[in-house]
């Protein structure tokens, strides 16, 4: 007889098990539904009309610091908090890192992973403070990928905010640059503790204390890391010293250092640094356009010689708020210089990486020693252009820019030195096989549009005039022929005289709202202004024979429009008619600097170039001692001597810059001796002072 269907036990319904995920929204999650991750908003989301919370682009790595030998105890058992299971287990400190400028993840407590890959992760971690003892900075995945603590950056961002009233603490815009938000970096008071014992790097400048490592990428430390971007592992340099649980201390024979241990990260602050301070203060204009940001952010990641390059620039800007990270600006520089000379050296022919880190190593020497003009830079890079045997790679085929850039650097250098040579890139051949990608082929329908350049702007005919101008007066003392001498001045007048500047609709937008192109046209007119004025300073000949030719041809109305100058000088020749007309002239000249400068608003980025010229027009702003102090003229020139003075100071705090404060130093040098009655020319005054430096 079959049993009684109640007596029958019924099979136990195993539930299916449920696979945990650490992919999904936060919503869904908490809700225990499976989440399909739709942008901008998951299905489940959407249909209850909620907003969705997001969900990580890949899962959070989570690891344990408590087998970090380095680690202070204070550092590690600051905010462990007790695990749900048992009262009497403490979890140990972690932190996550998450890809830069992806979808914003939410935080969920439950997702953890286990003991055993929180330790193989934390060996990981162990291995960049090995790297950081060694002081030979490889590229590891936490530089990389890293996420905010808390508010670690928050300090720097205050500092710069302040300084630079939010104008130039840009953040980033691109898809694939690390922002400032997605960086940690330590706090003042566990900052970086230097003390210097030996001259080799206290003296800054690429001459001393170089140390010689090469750079060869290696593989990632783990299979599941084989789709990262490479590491570069620098041969250690030869450091004597023991570590300690506190910090590093690196040894006798070199730079003594203690390194915080939260400092581990810095070369991928040092990075995050260089896009959002660096470049906009590098160039006149930041955007997609900005070269000197494209380029580098497609190749840092990559190129050892990029890597350390930026590093080396950024912390030379950090020193402005941390001085004792010298010593660390200058180890950064040490290694870029030893690479470089490693990669040309393996070169059979000069490529596109190399010239842009010359540039950038050169024009920045003088960040680290104000004296060090990098003479030897531009002439590797004016040698490498001249020779015309570059492979351009990466995409960038466009020899016109390194020839703009050497134009500006050219024009910096030969200011302030007379062993710095330039040469007239406009006649310099171009490879038949480059595009040409600086604007569109003229047509008869459509004229040729102007690219500003991120040192030159539109301005590089003046600059290049600028040039040949400070040259000239410079060789004025030391030269034998007098005719010949003669010869070349009135040929550099006529020069001037026939440059002509592009129309406000032919400049091509560069993405910038703080520097639309009329500030490029200002900037351009400010050194057709400065050239004017320091010609006729000088050369008072030269200037009698101008004044005559503009009286006469007025009279007949013959003026070129086809040149800059010409189109001014209808609105000088009435001024010349009058008494003293040729010294208000003169002093029109170089205030013309100034009012060109006034239109433009610090916000814009034309600003960074700006100190040369406030340092040429200040020579103008003299008073006749026939003026009174109430007279109009008398505070014109007070109000522009202000401008000067207020710009300058502000130069100095948004570009970081020792090298303005030295300038406005002089300005003030000069303005004194103005009061006296002594004429004080920039270039007398700045060389009078025993310090060049180049002011850019």
């Amino acid at each position: 007889m079959p049993p009684a269907i109640s007596n029958m036990t019924m099979p136990k319904r195993h539930r299916r098990p449920v696979q945990k995920s650490s992919f999904g929204c936060s919503t869904c999650k908490a809700r225990k539904i499976k989440c399909d991750e739709k942008k901008p908003s998951c299905t489940q989301c959407g249909a209850k009309r909620i907003a969705c919370p997001g969900y990580p682009a890949r899962p959070r790595l989570r690891w344990s610091r408590k087998h970090e030998v380095l680690e202070p105890t204070q550092f590690v058992s600051s905010d462990r908090t007790l695990s749900p299971g048992n009262s009497e287990r403490r979890e140990p400190t972690v932190f996550e890192t998450s890809p830069p400028n992806k979808t914003h993840a939410s935080a969920v407590d439950g997702d953890e992973i286990s003991e055993t890959q929180a330790v193989d992760a934390s060996s990981s971690v162990s291995n960049d403070h090995e790297h950081a003892s060694t002081t030979s900075e490889s590229i590891p995945e936490d530089a990389l990928d890293v996420s905010p603590q808390g508010d670690s950056w928050g300090w720097v961002e205050e500092l710069l905010n302040t300084c630079l009233d939010g104008d130039y603490t840009t953040a980033f815009p691109f898809d694939d640059q690390p922002s400032m938000s997605s960086i940690s970096l330590p706090s003042p008071t566990c900052g970086l503790y230097l003390s210097c014992e030996t001259n080799a790097v206290e003296e800054p400048g690429y001459d001393t204390g170089i140390t010689e490592a090469q750079d060869e990428p290696c593989s990632s430390g783990s299979e599941e890391n084989s789709g990262s971007a490479p590491h570069f592992q620098p041969t250690a340099p030869e450091w004597s010293g023991s570590t300690t649980s506190e910090g590093l201390e690196v040894g006798t024979n070199t730079t003594q250092c203690q390194i915080a241990p939260s400092l581990v990260d810095l070369p991928g602050q040092l990075v995050a640094i260089y896009f959002s301070v660096v470049c906009p203060i590098f160039s006149t204009f930041d955007s997609e356009h900005n070269v000197f940001r494209s380029f580098i952010n497609q190749r840092w990641q990559f190129s050892a010689l990029v890597f350390y390059t930026v590093q080396s620039m950024a912390a030379a800007k950090m020193t402005w708020f941390m001085p004792e990270m010298k010593a660390q600006a200058l180890e950064y520089r040490s290694l870029a210089l030893s690479t470089l000379h490693s990669d040309i050296s393996k070169a059979s022919n000069w490529n596109t990486e190399l010239l842009f880190v010359v540039m950038m190593l050169g024009i920045s020497s003088c960040w680290f020693d104000i004296s060090d003009l990098g003479l030897t830079h531009l002439e590797a890079a004016q040698q490498a252009m001249l020779s015309n045997k570059i492979e351009y790679s990466d995409g960038f085929h466009n020899a016109n820019f390194f020839k703009n850039a050497l134009t500006y650097w050219e024009m910096v250098s030969c200011a302030v030195s007379d062993k710095a040579a330039f040469h007239d890139w406009s006649k310099v051949g171009v490879p038949q096989s480059e595009p040409l990608t600086q604007s569109k082929k003229p047509s008869p329908t459509s004229p040729q549009r102007v690219k500003p350049h991120p040192w030159t702007g539109v301005a590089s005919e003046p600059q290049a005039l600028f040039t040949r101008v400070a040259r000239q007066i410079r060789s004025l003392r030391s030269f034998e022929d007098t005719t010949s001498f003669s010869d070349e001045v009135t040929a550099l007048d006529e020069a001037i005289w026939a440059c002509n500047l592009p129309k406000l609709h032919d400049i091509s937008n560069i993405g910038d709202e703080n520097t639309p192109a009329i500030h490029h046209l200002l900037l351009a007119e400010a050194y057709m202004f400065a050239n004017l004025y320091q010609l006729y300073s000088i050369f008072s000949t030269e200037r009698r024979k101008r004044i005559a030719w503009i009286k006469e041809t007025s009279c007949l109305s013959r003026f070129d429009q086809d040149s800059w100058a010409g189109n001014q000088a209808n609105s000088w020749a009435s001024m010349l008619q009058q008494e003293h007309g040729a010294e208000k002239w003169l002093q029109f000249l170089g205030r013309s600097v100034i009012i060109r400068l006034e239109q433009i608003q610090t916000s814009s980025g034309t600003c960074c170039v700006q100190a040369l010229l406030l340092l040429v027009a200040a020579t103008s702003l003299s008073v006749s001692p026939e003026v009174a102090e109430n007279d109009e003229e008398h505070e014109e020139v007070l109000q522009a001597r202000r401008f000067v003075l207020d710009r300058l100071g502000f130069l100095a705090q948004s570009n970081l810059s020792a090298l303005v404060n030295h300038v406005k130093s002089v300005v003030l040098r000069i303005f004194k001796r103005l009061d006296v009655g002594v004429d004080d020319f920039w270039l007398d005054a700045l060389q009078s002072t025993g310090t060049l430096t180049i002011i850019g």
